[in-house]
């Protein structure tokens, strides 16, 4: 059986992370899936002990981004 590496969510919002952890567990992914409140601008390679990986984002809908310039 392959290992899954492991997989970090963050979100700003705790009723986010605590839903998310909550379907983490119906699906049976407890023991894979870590969660923890942040805000993905103060977010660290320490934070994810990792230097390397992948990122996905949900952005928020009907928001634009924009320059600050």
């Amino acid at each position: 059986a392959k290992t899954l590496p492991p997989m970090i969510g963050f979100d700003i919002n705790p009723k986010s992370i605590q839903a998310a952890k909550t379907n983490a567990i119906r699906a049976g992914l407890e023991n894979i899936l870590t969660f923890d409140v942040k805000d993905i601008a103060q977010l660290q390679a320490s934070d994810i002990g990792a230097h390397h990986g992948l990122c996905l984002s949900n952005l928020p809908y009907g928001e634009r981004l924009e320059d600050d310039d």
